[in-house]
Protein backbone atom coordinates (compact mmCIF):
# COMPACT_ATOMS: atom_id res chain seq x y z
CA UNK A 1 0.00 0.00 0.00
CA UNK A 2 1.44 3.36 -1.02
CA UNK A 3 1.78 5.83 1.86
CA UNK A 4 2.67 9.47 1.28
CA UNK A 5 2.71 12.67 3.30
CA UNK A 6 2.14 16.38 2.84
CA UNK A 7 3.65 19.16 4.93
CA UNK A 8 2.65 22.80 5.25
CA UNK A 9 4.19 25.35 7.59
CA UNK A 10 2.08 26.78 10.40
CA UNK A 11 2.58 28.90 13.49
CA UNK A 12 3.10 25.83 15.69
CA UNK A 13 5.59 24.15 13.36
CA UNK A 14 4.31 22.05 10.47
CA UNK A 15 0.98 20.46 9.62
CA UNK A 16 1.45 16.82 8.59
CA UNK A 17 -1.08 14.94 6.48
CA UNK A 18 -0.51 11.22 5.89
CA UNK A 19 -2.42 9.65 3.01
CA UNK A 20 -2.73 6.00 2.00
CA UNK A 21 -3.84 4.58 -1.32
CA UNK A 22 -6.81 2.26 -1.12
CA UNK A 23 -8.66 0.09 -3.59
CA UNK A 24 -10.87 2.83 -5.01
CA UNK A 25 -9.00 5.97 -4.14
CA UNK A 26 -7.20 7.64 -1.25
CA UNK A 27 -7.65 7.81 2.51
CA UNK A 28 -6.47 10.47 4.95
CA UNK A 29 -4.84 8.45 7.72
CA UNK A 30 -3.40 11.17 9.93
CA UNK A 31 -3.57 14.95 10.24
CA UNK A 32 -1.64 16.67 13.00
CA UNK A 33 0.82 19.42 13.89
CA UNK A 34 4.48 18.55 14.36
CA UNK A 35 7.10 20.84 15.86
CA UNK A 36 10.09 19.74 13.82
CA UNK A 37 10.94 17.79 10.70
CA UNK A 38 13.88 15.91 12.22
CA UNK A 39 11.90 12.89 13.46
CA UNK A 40 9.71 12.56 10.38
CA UNK A 41 9.63 9.08 8.86
CA UNK A 42 13.06 7.90 9.97
CA UNK A 43 12.00 4.36 9.04
CA UNK A 44 11.53 5.43 5.43
CA UNK A 45 8.03 3.98 5.05
CA UNK A 46 6.64 6.86 3.01
CA UNK A 47 6.96 6.59 -0.75
CA UNK A 48 6.98 10.37 -1.17
CA UNK A 49 6.72 13.51 0.97
CA UNK A 50 5.44 16.78 -0.50
CA UNK A 51 6.49 19.93 1.32
CA UNK A 52 5.21 23.45 0.74
CA UNK A 53 8.54 25.24 0.95
CA UNK A 54 11.36 25.83 -1.55
CA UNK A 55 13.88 22.98 -1.34
CA UNK A 56 16.17 24.04 -4.18
CA UNK A 57 17.73 27.49 -3.89
CA UNK A 58 19.27 29.51 -6.74
CA UNK A 59 22.78 30.90 -6.62
CA UNK A 60 21.82 33.84 -8.83
CA UNK A 61 18.60 35.16 -10.33
CA UNK A 62 15.16 33.61 -9.94
CA UNK A 63 13.99 30.05 -10.42
CA UNK A 64 12.21 28.73 -13.49
CA UNK A 65 10.03 26.81 -11.00
CA UNK A 66 8.59 30.04 -9.61
CA UNK A 67 8.14 31.63 -13.03
CA UNK A 68 6.32 28.66 -14.54
CA UNK A 69 4.15 28.19 -11.43
CA UNK A 70 3.13 31.86 -11.51
CA UNK A 71 2.19 31.52 -15.18
CA UNK A 72 -0.04 28.52 -14.39
CA UNK A 73 -1.87 30.37 -11.61
CA UNK A 74 -3.07 33.39 -13.58
CA UNK A 75 -4.78 35.81 -11.17
CA UNK A 76 -3.42 33.82 -8.20
CA UNK A 77 0.21 34.21 -9.28
CA UNK A 78 1.01 36.43 -6.29
CA UNK A 79 0.67 33.40 -3.99
CA UNK A 80 4.03 32.16 -5.33
CA UNK A 81 6.84 34.09 -3.65
CA UNK A 82 10.20 34.46 -5.36
CA UNK A 83 12.63 32.04 -3.74
CA UNK A 84 15.63 33.77 -2.13
CA UNK A 85 19.15 33.00 -3.25
CA UNK A 86 21.18 30.69 -1.03
CA UNK A 87 23.49 33.58 -0.14
CA UNK A 88 20.58 35.75 1.00
CA UNK A 89 19.22 32.94 3.17
CA UNK A 90 22.36 33.14 5.31
CA UNK A 91 21.65 36.74 6.33
CA UNK A 92 20.03 37.45 9.73
CA UNK A 93 17.92 40.50 8.80
CA UNK A 94 15.62 41.36 5.94
CA UNK A 95 17.63 44.47 5.12
CA UNK A 96 20.87 42.51 4.80
CA UNK A 97 19.19 39.68 2.89
CA UNK A 98 17.62 42.20 0.51
CA UNK A 99 21.04 43.71 -0.29
CA UNK A 100 22.57 40.27 -0.92
CA UNK A 101 19.61 39.09 -2.99
CA UNK A 102 19.86 42.16 -5.23
CA UNK A 103 23.61 41.67 -5.55
CA UNK A 104 22.89 38.16 -6.87
CA UNK A 105 20.50 39.43 -9.57
CA UNK A 106 17.39 38.16 -7.76
CA UNK A 107 15.69 41.47 -7.01
CA UNK A 108 14.28 42.78 -3.76
CA UNK A 109 13.09 40.53 -0.97
CA UNK A 110 9.46 40.75 0.14
CA UNK A 111 8.43 40.63 3.79
CA UNK A 112 6.49 37.43 3.07
CA UNK A 113 9.55 35.76 1.58
CA UNK A 114 11.78 36.79 4.49
CA UNK A 115 9.13 35.50 6.89
CA UNK A 116 9.73 32.01 5.47
CA UNK A 117 13.49 32.04 6.08
CA UNK A 118 13.37 29.98 9.29
CA UNK A 119 11.18 27.33 7.66
CA UNK A 120 13.36 27.28 4.52
CA UNK A 121 16.50 26.77 6.64
CA UNK A 122 14.84 23.96 8.62
CA UNK A 123 13.65 22.21 5.47
CA UNK A 124 16.99 22.73 3.71
CA UNK A 125 18.79 20.86 6.50
CA UNK A 126 16.16 18.12 6.82
CA UNK A 127 15.64 17.35 3.14
CA UNK A 128 19.23 16.17 2.75
CA UNK A 129 18.36 13.12 4.85
CA UNK A 130 15.38 12.21 2.63
CA UNK A 131 16.10 13.94 -0.66
CA UNK A 132 15.14 11.01 -2.88
CA UNK A 133 11.61 10.95 -1.44
CA UNK A 134 10.87 14.65 -0.95
CA UNK A 135 9.27 16.90 -3.57
CA UNK A 136 8.49 20.59 -3.42
CA UNK A 137 4.83 21.48 -3.82
CA UNK A 138 2.78 24.66 -3.81
CA UNK A 139 -0.84 24.25 -2.64
CA UNK A 140 -2.32 26.74 -5.11
CA UNK A 141 -0.55 24.97 -7.98
CA UNK A 142 -1.81 21.64 -6.64
CA UNK A 143 -5.38 22.91 -6.40
CA UNK A 144 -5.13 24.31 -9.93
CA UNK A 145 -4.27 20.79 -11.09
CA UNK A 146 -6.97 19.19 -8.95
CA UNK A 147 -9.71 21.64 -9.98
CA UNK A 148 -8.63 21.97 -13.59
CA UNK A 149 -8.35 25.76 -13.14
CA UNK A 150 -7.03 28.21 -10.52
CA UNK A 151 -9.21 28.39 -7.42
CA UNK A 152 -11.93 31.02 -7.76
CA UNK A 153 -11.78 32.30 -4.18
CA UNK A 154 -8.98 33.14 -1.75
CA UNK A 155 -8.06 30.27 0.55
CA UNK A 156 -8.68 32.24 3.76
CA UNK A 157 -12.28 33.04 2.81
CA UNK A 158 -15.19 30.77 3.69
CA UNK A 159 -15.97 30.27 0.00
CA UNK A 160 -12.33 29.48 -0.78
CA UNK A 161 -12.02 26.97 2.04
CA UNK A 162 -15.25 25.26 0.96
CA UNK A 163 -14.07 25.19 -2.69
CA UNK A 164 -10.81 23.49 -1.75
CA UNK A 165 -12.35 21.04 0.73
CA UNK A 166 -14.94 19.95 -1.83
CA UNK A 167 -12.17 19.32 -4.37
CA UNK A 168 -10.32 17.15 -1.85
CA UNK A 169 -13.47 15.24 -0.90
CA UNK A 170 -13.98 14.43 -4.60
CA UNK A 171 -10.74 12.38 -4.52
CA UNK A 172 -11.54 10.73 -1.20
CA UNK A 173 -9.68 13.12 1.11
CA UNK A 174 -11.90 14.77 3.70
CA UNK A 175 -9.85 17.24 5.79
CA UNK A 176 -12.60 17.65 8.39
CA UNK A 177 -10.20 16.70 11.26
CA UNK A 178 -8.62 20.13 10.68
CA UNK A 179 -11.29 21.51 13.03
CA UNK A 180 -9.47 19.91 15.96
CA UNK A 181 -5.97 21.19 15.16
CA UNK A 182 -4.24 24.20 16.67
CA UNK A 183 -3.53 25.74 13.29
CA UNK A 184 -5.36 27.73 10.63
CA UNK A 185 -7.84 25.60 8.63
CA UNK A 186 -6.22 26.61 5.34
CA UNK A 187 -2.84 25.31 6.57
CA UNK A 188 -4.38 21.89 7.21
CA UNK A 189 -6.10 21.88 3.82
CA UNK A 190 -2.81 22.84 2.17
CA UNK A 191 -1.07 19.91 3.88
CA UNK A 192 -3.69 17.49 2.55
CA UNK A 193 -3.37 18.72 -1.04
CA UNK A 194 0.42 18.55 -0.65
CA UNK A 195 -0.01 14.86 0.18
CA UNK A 196 -2.25 14.48 -2.88
CA UNK A 197 0.54 15.87 -5.06
CA UNK A 198 3.05 13.58 -3.33
CA UNK A 199 0.83 10.61 -4.18
CA UNK A 200 0.76 11.71 -7.82
CA UNK A 201 4.55 12.01 -7.75
CA UNK A 202 4.86 8.49 -6.32
CA UNK A 203 2.50 7.18 -9.01
CA UNK A 204 4.36 8.99 -11.80
CA UNK A 205 1.33 11.10 -12.83
CA UNK A 206 2.35 14.49 -11.43
CA UNK A 207 2.87 17.67 -13.43
CA UNK A 208 6.23 19.41 -12.95
CA UNK A 209 7.09 23.12 -13.09
CA UNK A 210 9.33 23.41 -15.03
CA UNK A 211 9.09 20.05 -16.86
CA UNK A 212 12.87 19.61 -16.89
CA UNK A 213 14.51 18.85 -13.55
CA UNK A 214 17.05 21.53 -12.61
CA UNK A 215 19.35 21.05 -9.59
CA UNK A 216 20.76 23.71 -7.30
CA UNK A 217 24.39 23.86 -6.20
CA UNK A 218 23.79 21.23 -3.48
CA UNK A 219 22.01 18.79 -5.80
CA UNK A 220 18.47 19.60 -4.67
CA UNK A 221 15.81 19.96 -7.39
CA UNK A 222 14.37 23.39 -8.16
CA UNK A 223 11.03 22.08 -9.34
CA UNK A 224 7.42 22.33 -8.11
CA UNK A 225 5.33 19.16 -8.35
CA UNK A 226 1.52 19.07 -8.64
Amino acid sequence: MTTVAGLDGCRGGWVLAVVEARRRGLRLRDLRVIRSLTELDRAGRMACIGIDIPIGLPERGTRDADRTAKAALGDRRSSVFWTPTRAALAEPTRAAADVVNRAHDAGGLSAQSFGLFAKIREADAWVRTSRDRVVEVHPEVSFTTLLGHPARFGKKTTAGLFERMEALRAVGLDPLPARDLECAPDDAVDAVVAAWSAWRAAEGTAVAYPPDRVLDSTGLPMQIIA
